[in-house]
């Protein structure tokens, strides 16, 4: 049973739903949101977009071998749909524009079809078990995930700007 009232919705239904109180409290934020706000949501939620993992190490002239590490992290990479983008190297061309960069660092970015899927293998035990491989050679000097977006979709929203 649902009832309404104060902005929220109070919700009852199975004896294992109900608290001491015998209901529970759950903001029913898409109720205050306008029209054109809540098609985007609703389209954000049932479309996925890509995300990124973003990392740089630092790679010495002479760092061991990454071998070990490239050949367990494949097979990892593709259960998920990771895939590598921009591959850090020793002798990587970088042309740096703006901001703090550290010297010897490098730069390598994998894109995945979702954050869900960036996560699944970024937290997966398969993976937390390995990643020492690549972190014993090559000390990280930053590691982060970002969501992507679809620019047709992106385009199309904007269109009436």
């Amino acid at each position: 049973m649902t009832r309404r009232g104060h902005g929220a919705y109070w919700t009852y239904s199975t004896e294992e739903q109900r608290s001491s109180a015998g209901m529970h409290r759950r903001l029913n934020v898409a109720g205050f949101l306008p029209r054109a706000v809540k098609v985007v949501l609703e389209k954000k939620m049932s479309k996925q977009n890509p995300a990124y993992l973003v990392a740089s190490s630092f790679m010495q002239e002479g760092h061991g071998s990454l071998e070990p590490y490239g050949r367990a992290v494949h097979p990892l990479l593709e259960k998920v749909g990771g895939e590598l983008l921009v591959a850090g190297a020793a002798d990587q061309f970088m042309d740096f524009y703006e901001g703090a960069w550290h010297e010897g660092a490098r730069f390598t970015l994998f894109r995945f079809p979702s954050m869900e899927a960036l996560r699944k293998f970024w937290y997966s035990p398969e993976y937390q078990k390995i990643k020492h491989l690549r972190t014993d050679v090559i000390p990280p000097n930053f590691t982060f995930a970002v969501e992507g977006f679809d620019p047709a979709e992106w385009e199309a929203s904007h269109e009436s700007e």
